[in-house]
C-alpha cells in the first residue's frame, strides 16, 4: 500500500522532535472561529469561476460523480487559497492515492484484529446534523503498533474511518441536509509519553495528519481534544506546527476537567450521541 507525501524522520529531524518533547505547555486555551455551513458554501463570483476552471482541468481524471460537485471542488480551492494550479495538483494527487489505495472499497475491509486496540466510532450527529466521530486516542498504543509492524495497517484503519465520515457527509447532503463537515472528538484519557510520544510515534502521528490534510481537507468543523493531560501538550504543539490554518482553527483542547468539556459537548451534541465516558449515554461497541 502506498501513501502520499509521508513525513520522514529525515524531514522532521530527530533533534527537533526531541526538543519539542521538552517544550511542554502546561495549559492551552484555544479560541476558534469555526466555519458555518453558510460560510462553507458561500462563494463569490470570482471563486465560482475558479471552481469551474478547476472542474474543467480535472474532469478527465474524475472517477466518482461526487467529485464534480461545487461543494467538493471548493474544498481543494479553499485549502490552497483558491490557487487553481495548486488545487489541481492536490486534487489529482488525491485521485491517484484513492486509486492506488483502493479507497472505493475500503469500507468493506475487516479491521477487527485491531479495532479493539485502536477504538473509534461514528456515534451519530450533532445538533446541526454534522457527523460525530469519536476516537479514544488515549487508548491507542502507537509504540506497540510500530514494534509489531502493524503501524501501516493502523494508518489504513484510520483512513477507513475518515473515508466513512466523508461518505456519511455526502449521504446526508443527498438527503437535502445542510452538512459539509463533521465534529471530531479525540479523547486523550490514558495518554502516555511512552506509548504515544516516542520519536517514531510522533512520525506516525504526522503521517496520519498528512493523510487527513491531503485527502480530507476541511472536513472537520471542530476537533475536540478531551482529557488532555499536561504531558500531551507538546504533541499537540507539534500537530499545530504541521497542520493547515483551517485545522488549527478547528482545534479545541480541554484538560482533564470532565465538567468543563462535558458541558461544552452536551451544548452541541445530544447525550444519546455522546459516549458515556464523555458525559453522554452512548455505549461504545
Amino acid at each position: 500500500m502506498k501513501r502520499s507525501n509521508h513525513f520522514l524522520a529525515s524531514d522532521i529531524g530527530y533533534s527537533s522532535l526531541l526538543l519539542l518533547t521538552g517544550s511542554i505547555i502546561l495549559s492551552i486555551v484555544v479560541s476558534v472561529h469555526c466555519v458555518s455551513f453558510a460560510e462553507d458554501v458561500t462563494i463569490t463570483y470570482t471563486q465560482k469561476q475558479s471552481i469551474d476552471k478547476l472542474r474543467q482541468r480535472v474532469l478527465p481524471h474524475i472517477v466518482e460523480d461526487y467529485m464534480k460537485d461545487d461543494i467538493y471542488l471548493v474544498k481543494w480551492l479553499r485549502s490552497t487559497n483558491f490557487d487553481v494550479r495548486r488545487a489541481e495538483k492536490m486534487f489529482l494527487e488525491n485521485v491517484r492515492w484513492r486509486k492506488e489505495n483502493r479507497l472505493q472499497t475500503i469500507e468493506k475491509e475487516d479491521f477487527s484484529d485491531i479495532s479493539d486496540e485502536y477504538p473509534y466510532q461514528m456515534t451519530g450527529k450533532d445538533k446541526q446534523d454534522r457527523v460525530v466521530f469519536v476516537a479514544f486516542a488515549g487508548e491507542w498504543n502507537i509504540r506497540n503498533a510500530i514494534m509489531t509492524g502493524r503501524a501501516p495497517r493502523v494508518l489504513r484503519y484510520l483512513d477507513q474511518g475518515m473515508e466513512m465520515v466523508a461518505r456519511d457527509i455526502r449521504a446526508m447532503q443527498s438527503q437535502g441536509k445542510n452538512v459539509t463537515q463533521a465534529d471530531l472528538i479525540l479523547d486523550l484519557g490514558q495518554f502516555s509519553v511512552v506509548t504515544h510520544a516516542c520519536v517514531q510515534c510522533l512520525i506516525r502521528i504526522l503521517d496520519f495528519l498528512n493523510s487527513y490534510e491531503s485527502h480530507f481537507p476541511g472536513m472537520a468543523h471542530r476537533i475536540f481534544f478531551t482529557n488532555a493531560p499536561p504531558t500531551v501538550q507538546f504533541v499537540l504543539d507539534l500537530v499545530r506546527q504541521n497542520c493547515s490554518k483551517e485545522t488549527r482553527a478547528a482545534m479545541k483542547v480541554y484538560d482533564t476537567n470532565r465538567g468543563q468539556f462535558t458541558k461544552v459537548l452536551l451544548s452541541l451534541i445530544d447525550k444519546q450521541y455522546l459516549p458515556i465516558e464523555l458525559g453522554g449515554t452512548f455505549e461504545r461497541n
